[in-house]
């Protein structure tokens, strides 16, 4: 069987620690957030999207790259508010 049309599919934590996404408990300790505070954000729709695999919530990176977009925009929005309503 020729294996060099194969992929590897093995995951090296310390080359690439998002190989296989984080566990909401990586997130967590990533950005130093409780795991209360996590879910309490998504109830209210502001935490990074999750994949369910093998009954672990997975974030992956580009997950975690648009909820940090979100929340720059969001702390945009806010501050042009703030500047609004002291005008």
């Amino acid at each position: 069987m020729d294996t060099s049309m194969t992929r590897d599919t093995s995951i090296n934590r310390k080359a690439d620690p998002y190989g296989g996404g984080l566990t909401v408990a990586e997130f967590c300790q990533r950005w130093r957030l409780s795991r209360s505070g996590f879910y309490l954000m998504r109830q209210r729709g502001e935490a990074p999207r999750v994949v369910r695999v093998g009954g672990l919530l997975r974030i992956s990176r580009v997950a975690e790259l648009e909820w940090i977009a979100a929340c720059e925009e969001r702390d945009r929005a806010e501050a042009l508010l703030d500047q609004r309503a002291e005008a």
